[in-house]
């Protein structure tokens, strides 16, 4: 079931929250941590997912339900309960599959307005023929045992290749969309640049949205198995950045919170773009612009 309109109540303030614009918030962090059912007085919670896997949308919360007479109203359908301590396994993503993520998530973060209309209209309409119910645990029934899968950029001994396929990716195509649930997690995540750090075995990226900051590191281990002419690159795409203050990067790699900022660590040069463009054709690209 689709909700498209939610209520931000905080204090004496309720604002009506409308999901093509909860991103554009000024007060977007205290915002999504305080949505309620947009129908009068239904008392029922509501989550903001962004888009990832799935469009962007509204949820209720578990174990939060709806009361009779809201629009919104469902019944919830019984489910197994997971077991616990259910093994969790780490796939490494494939360089195709980690193109193609990147790819879409450049497009998708860069979409025009005519762009966003027709997958918004087209989402509704999608929306109109499936009615799918939520389900609730049924505490009465055995649990179930679950494995799961999570993709990874990184090398190791307990990391299987190719031996399955690996899971989506999840996307944030905003660094304020980043929340603790994706730390130690590997996410696709697009932002604005607005500073580039440079020292002789490090590079870091800083990113801004409005009041959040998120940094994306290129360690030791990434210039070893780079171009050997990599730590240059980062040092005229710094001077283009000085002339373009348009210059986004999509990135994909696992993520960390240092002092509640969230950050991101690149392991490969195969892992992030800047514009849509691998890093060497993007200064080359640049250079047919500016000369």
């Amino acid at each position: 079931m689709s909700i498209y309109t939610a209520i931000f109540k905080y204090d004496d303030i309720e604002e009506e929250i409308d999901i093509e614009t909860i991103e554009l918030h000024d007060e977007f962090e205290l915002v999504k941590k305080n949505l309620f059912c947009a129908f009068k007085s239904c008392p029922a919670q509501i989550e903001y997912r962004p888009k990832g896997i799935n469009k962007a949308h509204f949820k209720t919360w578990q174990k939060q339900d709806h009361s009779p007479d809201c629009i919104d109203y469902f019944k919830r359908e019984k489910k197994r309960r997971s077991e616990k301590g259910s093994a969790t396994v780490d796939v490494s993503l494939s360089s195709k599959h980690i193109n193609k993520v990147l790819k879409d998530l450049y497009r998708e973060a860069n979409e025009s307005e005519d762009e966003k209309i027709k997958r918004l209209t087209k989402r509704r309409e999608q929306a109109k023929k499936r009615k799918k119910k939520n389900p609730i645990v049924d505490e009465s029934q055995m649990p179930e045992s679950t494995v799961s899968i999570n993709p990874t950029t990184e090398n190791g001994d307990n990391i299987e290749k190719g031996t399955r396929r690996a899971p989506n990716v999840k996307n944030r195509h905003n660094i304020q969309l980043l929340d603790d649930n994706d730390v130690n997690f590997t996410r696709a995540v697009y932002g604005t640049i607005k500073l580039i750090s440079i020292s002789e075995k490090q590079v870091i990226i800083s990113l801004s949205a409005k009041k959040k900051i998120c940094n994306v590191y290129f360690e030791e281990s990434f210039f070893a198995d780079a171009p050997q002419n990599m730590i240059n690159m980062f040092r005229t795409v710094e001077k283009y950045l000085s002339m373009d203050t348009n210059l986004g990067i999509s990135c994909i790699g696992k993520v960390f919170k240092v002092n509640n900022q969230f950050n991101l660590v690149v392991s490969n040069h195969n892992n992030f773009t800047l514009n849509g463009f691998p890093i060497a054709k993007f200064i080359f690209e640049s250079s047919k612009r500016r000369f």
